[in-house]
């Protein structure tokens, strides 16, 4: 693996830990913050970008993450290609900071 697929790695891997983190909190201690589990895409609408993102998507799968080329999504937005990422997460970052925020400022 060379250097810039092993960097990528990690900051794939940071990224999916900083989910599990936070989805634990959210549990333990019972945050009222909207946390779930959404796909998350980065999309273009450029035809020129179209070989890059697959590029991608073919990185992201090679270095054991999942991920996927698409052209549709449920989203209401147009595309023309996106990497669509399952099982990354949505919340309310104001109301997750604010209940940690007090919880450590007693």
């Amino acid at each position: 693996m060379s250097e810039g697929e092993q960097k990528a790695k990690q900051y794939l891997e940071a990224n999916e830990q900083a989910i599990r983190n936070i989805e634990k909190i959210v549990q333990e201690e019972k945050i009222e913050c909207e946390f779930e589990k959404q796909e998350a895409y980065v999309f273009t609408n450029q035809e020129t970008e179209i070989p890059k993102i697959q590029k991608e998507v073919e990185v992201v799968k090679k270095l054991g993450l999942q991920a996927e080329f698409v052209t549709k999504s449920e989203l209401p937005i147009s595309m023309l290609g996106a990497i669509k990422f399952p099982n990354q997460a949505q919340f309310n970052p104001c109301k997750y900071a604010n209940r940690i925020s007090r919880k450590y400022a007693k």
